[in-house]
């Protein structure tokens, strides 16, 4: 074992770790890194460390090396570089090539760009250390860029399929298609690949706290504030309404995937399970190349036809079960933008619960039943719209807070469309959804107040265009 300065460096799309130890300049593999050691985290939580600390410990390695290949990579094109001078013990086997540099290290020069950096402050969330989950980890901290200008972000490492949507990929066609409710996206790339599976890096600004976080610590009374209710049902329809239209699908809507920041901002995060439709994402890459012309890393990735017929095939199976549609607990083919305003209601309704054992205990996602029997449960429960509070643990909820619920509960299952009721085209239709037919989102995000006046005049307005994941 060697004592190491560990360096992550982003080029184009790519994240490299490099490892520095006197005059040697070795680079590793990520995973390895994290993975090396089985169940024991001490690794993962120690690289971290070294990762964090005050600005004046950050050191700029990087432009003071003289060898060819490493200025060659600290190019103009480069987004972003961690670093800091301490150092790491790495196993042997995580060493794939070794660079030699310089012992010296001048000062940095004028002729190298200035460059951007990540400070971790704590671990939010650390999955497996083996990676066999989606996330490696979630990290909190600070995005310097080129120019001192400090963002509160968060630093994340996914492990996906090589032929699955890339997180940041997601994350820049939304900013690129200005879709409003979603964190800027600081940078991103790939850091390791496995002959199955890539380690996808990408950093986002803080969105704040998630719905689930607030409910952990009970620090948002949701009972009895009808204006956050209609802010978050409002902000979230408008993200996912403006991000279909662009062919853009989230699919995992959640209680932790919700956030409000301090200003009271409502973010949608985590698209690491989306859908980019395959034109948005060519359309978004060739954007890309003209931005970065000759930029290897965008040549190599898989086509976007590729990519978005993987993730068609995932679209009856993707999305966390307490918050599911009932299209989707079917496995039905077709899928829109309605089935995560369904979950979005979901997602409400366990915010405000009063007994979140109840919920979850309840036929909206009640354990030890198979999907197509939740689905049942679930839509025999709306059916009867006048008592749903009551196994929902909603008996004392605000009254506004309840007419809200109820009213956005109706347009999604009790309505007639053609003279059919919802519900029934629901179950019996596997290959449309009525519900794309008139403006339930519009509803949402036009007339949040009125929304909760009153119980009448919530019935289907004009039809608007569908918005579905179908090409």
């Amino acid at each position: 074992m060697r004592r190491f300065v560990p360096v992550l460096l982003v080029h184009g799309l790519y994240v490299t770790l490099f490892l520095f130890a006197r005059s040697k300049v070795y680079r590793a593999k990520i995973g390895s890194v994290l993975a090396g050691h089985g169940s024991d985290d001490t690794v993962v939580r120690h690289l971290l460390f070294l990762l964090s600390g005050k600005v004046s410990n950050f050191g700029v390695v990087l432009p003071s090396m003289s060898n060819d290949y490493l200025a060659a990579l600290f190019s103009s094109s480069c987004q972003g570089l961690f670093c800091q001078r301490l150092g790491i013990e790495v196993d042997h086997k995580a060493i794939i090539r070794q660079q030699r540099q310089q012992q010296s290290m001048p000062p940095r020069s004028k002729n190298h760009p200035a460059t951007s950096h990540f400070e971790v402050e704590d671990v939010v969330r650390l999955s497996q250390p083996d990676l066999f989950g989606r996330i490696a980890f979630i990290a909190y901290g600070s995005f310097v860029d080129s120019k001192g200008k400090r963002t509160n972000a968060v630093l994340k490492f996914v492990r996906r399929e090589a032929v699955r949507q890339a997180e940041g990929e997601a994350y820049g066609a939304l900013h690129w298609k200005e879709v409003p409710h979603v964190p800027k996206l600081l940078l991103s790339g790939h850091a390791d690949e496995w002959d199955s599976g890539v380690l996808e890096c990408l950093v986002v600004a803080d969105a704040g706290r998630s719905l689930r976080d607030c409910v952990i610590d009970d620090r948002v009374d949701a009972r009895r504030n009808p204006k956050l209710l209609r802010q978050v049902s409002t902000a979230v329809t408008r993200c996912l309404w403006d991000a279909s239209q662009a062919g853009i699908h989230h699919r995992d809507i959640s209680i932790g995937n919700i956030c409000v920041d301090e200003d009271g901002t409502v973010y949608v995060i985590d698209w690491g399970c989306a859908r980019v439709e395959p034109k948005t994402l060519q359309d978004y890459r060739d954007y890309l190349m003209g931005e970065f012309p000759g930029n290897p890393s965008l040549a190599s990735l898989p086509a976007a036809k590729k990519v978005a017929g993987e993730e068609k095939k995932h679209d009856p199976f993707t999305g966390t079960p307490y918050f599911l549609s009932i299209r989707v607990l079917l496995r039905r083919e077709y899928r829109s933008v309605v089935d995560d305003i369904e979950s979005l209601l979901y997602v409400l309704i366990y915010f405000v619960a009063k007994d979140r054992d109840a919920f979850k205990n309840a036929p909206l996602c009640r354990k030890g039943l198979t999907e197509e029997e939740q689905a049942l449960k679930k839509a025999a429960a709306f059916m009867n719209i006048g008592k749903f509070h009551t196994w929902t643990g909603l008996d004392d909820l605000e009254k506004s807070c309840l007419r809200f619920l109820r009213k956005l509960a109706r347009r999604l299952f009790i309505h007639k469309v053609k003279g059919t009721s919802i519900m029934n085209q629901l179950l019996n239709d596997a290959k449309t959804d009525p519900r794309v037919s008139y403006d339930l989102a519009h509803w949402l995000i036009d007339s949040p107040k009125k929304a909760t006046s009153s119980d009448s005049g919530d019935g289907p307005r004009q039809p608007q265009a569908p918005a579905t994941v179908d090409n």
